[in-house]
């Protein structure tokens, strides 16, 4: 790369410090290496690729349109299968090369309207020379006007004009670069483009937390990160939508402990005003709008026209558990509500306060508090509780109760940190666990009635009574899972957690405590780990 001017040196130190990023020159001009590739790291934009050889000419020339007046670069290319060294064509232009797409026009001439493509070649020199170009005489057919205005937007060297079809036809490779609105504002180039609106999201793929696959796996694709697009039904618009996904890559992906790109892509499904989230009900019953390709790539991007409605994107692997960190980007031209979908931290479900009057009757007919009056003290301590419910465990858990569980539901009903129970407790208790135990069942992994996955866990709190953030959820997972597996007492130890962690932050009078109070989501993820 050099300049124009002997007197500027930047472009050449700029191309010295990229090649320094991959280690050398001949790994950014050997094979595998792109303009796209350049393009995503130069400019940091959204970089969307189409083919032109095989593209719809209708469907080039809507993009082209839409992508024109944004603040969006577009950059073309010729590139022949049976030579890959650079050449002059007959008709001017050069293949392996990039030209910038500068404008559009449709002009009106003796033999109707004729779209135009304005291209620039950075080089300054080395324009087309077919129709339409500096000297042909397709330019007597216009009028003084249309000439005056034409010739006054070409304004640079290497700038030149040609016909749509005459752009579709030689040219085989488009790439656009969709430039953020942070970088349109500091550039004052893009002023007079219309500038996108954008919102970006880092998250992550954890394998039996939201790593759940692509479409083809229709029982956990839907644990997926979820985000929607809101176009208000007010816009009589239809509202261009840019979506990319970017994994995170090694510059050099032979270096030793270089991370493996996965094969990556996202759905889009059309929803219900009402919907709130999707769930595996839902992704089986309806076919999404659309899914990308997955792609063993660091990008994937696709450009949408949607009519206003409600949408939700999907970020995906193609298979399951493949942990990764992604960065999902949506530009959108035209005022949009774009937001993660998230849940509340809350116990909508007291089973404590629904049970606490109720009793527990044994099978001959008497009720268990009188029996264990009589057998045991007031306070019971962990061994006394365990030896009860490892005598009537069946009715109440799917397996004995290990002393861990035991200390943990003291801790439910310990309100006085003594390490005991008190007797009267034990009914509400039974009950509690006999509620969470019928919940685990309409989970329960094949015939181990102890087991499930852990991409459950979402559904079986809201069976359980209670509803918690994205990150609440990840670390319940990385707490009370194993190997995506969560058996039946990691599920109650959860669910003591999150009652705990509930309790504790209504007790709490954070009007009178200095400084900031702790906020329910930062509680629940103390007790998780206390």
């Amino acid at each position: 790369m050099r300049s124009a001017n002997p007197t500027e040196f930047w472009a050449a130190l700029l191309e010295k410090a990229y090649a320094k990023l991959y280690g050398c020159y001949e790994n950014i001009s050997g094979p595998g290496c792109s303009t796209t590739r350049a393009l995503q790291d130069l400019t940091g934009g959204i970089v969307q690729s189409f083919g032109l050889s095989n593209q719809d000419r209708f469907l080039t020339y809507q993009v082209l349109n839409s992508a024109v007046p944004r603040s969006s670069l577009l950059i073309s290319t010729i590139t022949l299968k049976e030579n890959k060294r650079q050449l002059r064509l007959r008709n001017g232009l050069m293949t392996q090369h990039a030209y910038s797409v500068t404008g559009l026009a449709r002009v009106r001439g003796p033999l109707g309207d004729t779209p135009l493509v304005r291209l620039r070649n950075p080089w300054g020199e080395g324009e087309w020379t077919g129709p339409w170009s500096e000297r042909s005489w397709e330019w007597d057919g216009l009028s003084g006007r249309d000439k005056e205005l034409l010739s006054v937007r070409v304004r640079n060297d290497g700038e030149f004009w040609m016909s749509f079809e005459d752009f579709a036809r030689h040219f085989t490779q488009l790439d656009i670069v969709h430039v953020s609105p942070d970088d349109w504002m500091t550039e004052p180039a893009l002023h007079s483009k219309q500038p996108w609106r954008a919102v970006l999201a880092r998250r992550r793929w954890r394998s039996g937390y939201n790593a759940g696959g692509g479409p083809g796996y229709p029982e956990t694709t839907a644990m997926n990160p979820q985000f929607h697009i809101g176009i208000p039904r007010t816009s009589g618009n239809k509202c261009h939508v840019v979506v990319s996904v970017v994994q995170q890559y090694e510059t050099d992906p032979e270096a030793k402990g270089a991370r493996p790109l996965f094969a990556i892509g996202f759905a889009v499904y059309e929803v219900p005003h009402s919907t709130s989230r999707l769930t595996p009900q839902f992704v089986a019953q309806q076919q999404p709008l659309d899914v990308t390709n997955h792609s063993v790539a660091r990008e994937v991007v696709t450009f949408f026209t949607l009519p206003p409605g409600d949408y939700i994107v999907v970020p995906q692997t193609n298979v399951p558990n493949c942990d990764a960190k992604f960065l999902l980007r949506i530009l959108t031209d035209e005022q949009s509500n774009i937001w993660e979908v998230n849940d509340d931290n809350m116990v909508f479900k007291n089973i404590s306060a629904e049970f606490l009057e109720d009793t527990v009757i044994l099978p001959d007919g008497k009720p268990l508090l009188t029996k264990l009056m009589v057998k045991y003290p007031p306070e019971l301590d962990v061994i006394q509780l365990q030896k009860i419910l490892r005598a009537h465990w069946k009715a109440y858990l799917a397996e004995k109760p290990s002393l861990e569980l035991c200390k943990s539901l003291i801790m439910l009903r310990d309100v006085n940190i003594s390490g005991r129970i008190n007797v009267m407790d034990i009914p509400v208790l039974m009950h509690m666990l006999q509620f969470w135990k019928i919940a685990f069942q309409k989970f329960e992994k094949g015939v181990n009635p102890t087991k499930t996955s852990s991409y459950n866990l979402r559904p079986l709190l809201w069976e359980a009574g209670s509803t918690v953030s994205n990150k609440v959820l990840e670390c319940l997972v990385l707490r009370f899972a194993k190997s995506r597996i969560l058996t039946s007492e990691c599920f109650i130890m959860a669910m003591v957690r999150l009652h705990l962690a509930h309790e504790r932050y209504h007790s709490l009078d954070t009007k009178m405590s200095k400084g900031n109070p702790l906020s329910l989501e930062e509680l629940i993820l103390m007790t998780i780990y206390s």
